[in-house]
């Protein structure tokens, strides 16, 4: 009895219905492929199978049957063999990457999100927020970028204690970004990340942050019963340079950098494991940038095509209150980190001048 048993899709059964009028002589051809939306020739063909081989014809033959454009079974053992040796842990979509880029194995990242799943390496995390509005971008690049610190285990406890903080600037419009990491989130740090910017992409017209110490701070003055709103280091250089700054109300508020951040601390942590993770240069921080940061952040076109960065008038204005100061950004032990990063410890003789004190 189940042998005699066949089944059908909803599509099938109409198909079916349709082409036993047309095998009776009551519809025509060119009726039976309109009511179908196919052509003629397919129903020609669809005809001529339910004549030699039954209702059974119209189930397409490739069911149940694995598909001619599967993935071969060898590529899958190897992907998932490399993945438990050198990407447990990884989503989909880094380890995708990391597989084409590193090994050759290209294997799409649904297709590898499902083959993880069922062999129990990884389980979705469904982020079910509520409901929140977004802002729109601003129209053009330059109009507006937001910036904000991240103070994380971005070693995950390597380097003998050092600590890393990553500084970041990103474009409101295009998502354009530059992150540095610092010793520690302070106004120098912020000066020598903005003196950074404007050097490659000009002078924004506002800076978004939140109301940290750095950009706001309060004073209460004699004789007066509710404290002052003063300018800081920081905000003076900004009202200097003629940079608009805005204070941002709450985290949601300036949710593009920190999505940012959501976004480093799963793929960055992961791409300064040792070995073959890149060591920065300078003396101030280590730079990413959009390019080589990482590539869960997209790039937006903006809807303006302008670009309202401006040059920075006369001598880059967070350069010279930091020099007033006689501060620059702290320096980050280049030995903790490059024994944190590559594995190996690094040889002082070969140490750039640049990381002397």
């Amino acid at each position: 009895m189940e042998k005699d048993r066949i089944l059908m899709s909803q599509r099938d059964r109409d198909v079916l219905k349709v082409m036993s009028l047309v095998l009776k002589g009551q519809r025509t051809q060119v009726e039976a492929a309109r009511l179908l939306k196919l052509g003629v020739r397919q129903v020609r063909r669809i005809q001529h199978r339910l004549k030699s081989s039954g209702d059974g014809a119209v189930v397409h033959r490739l069911r149940g049957r694995p598909s001619n454009r599967r993935i071969d079974d060898a590529v899958k053992r190897k992907a998932l063999l490399l993945y438990r040796q050198k990407y447990l842990g990884f989503g989909p979509t880094l380890a995708a990457e990391k597989l084409a880029e590193e090994d050759r194995v290209k294997v799409a990242v649904r297709t590898l999100g499902e083959w993880l799943l069922a062999a129990g390496l990884w389980t979705r995390h469904r982020r079910r927020d509520r409901h929140r509005s977004r802002r729109m971008r601003r129209a053009c690049f330059g109009e507006m970028v937001q910036a904000d610190a991240s103070l994380h285990d971005w070693l995950e406890g390597r380097g003998q204690g050092l600590k890393l903080t990553l500084v970041g600037m990103i474009d409101d419009a295009t998502g354009k970004m530059l992150c540095r990491f610092y010793p520690s989130e302070t106004s120098e740090a912020y000066m020598d990340l903005l003196s950074r910017w404007i050097a490659s992409h000009g002078r924004p017209l506002s800076w978004y942050s939140d109301r940290h110490g750095i950009f706001r701070a309060e004073s209460r003055l004699l004789g007066e019963d509710e404290p002052v709103a003063v300018a800081t280091q920081f905000s003076r250089a900004l009202a200097e340079l003629e940079v608009e700054l805005i204070l941002a109300n709450s985290p949601q508020a300036k949710g593009r950098i920190e999505r940012l951040w959501g976004t480093a601390q799963d793929r960055l942590v992961k791409e300064l494991r040792p070995p073959g993770a890149g060591q920065g240069t300078g003396s101030a921080g280590h730079s990413l940038s959009s390019g080589n940061a990482h590539r869960g952040q997209r790039l937006h076109d903006p809807p303006g095509q302008a670009d309202l960065s401006a040059p920075a008038p006369g001598v880059a204005g967070p350069a010279r209150w930091a020099s007033r100061r006689g501060k620059t950004p702290g320096r980050i032990d280049e030995d903790s980190l490059q024994a944190a990063v590559s594995g190996v410890p690094a040889d002082p003789s070969q140490r750039t001048g640049c990381a002397r004190r």
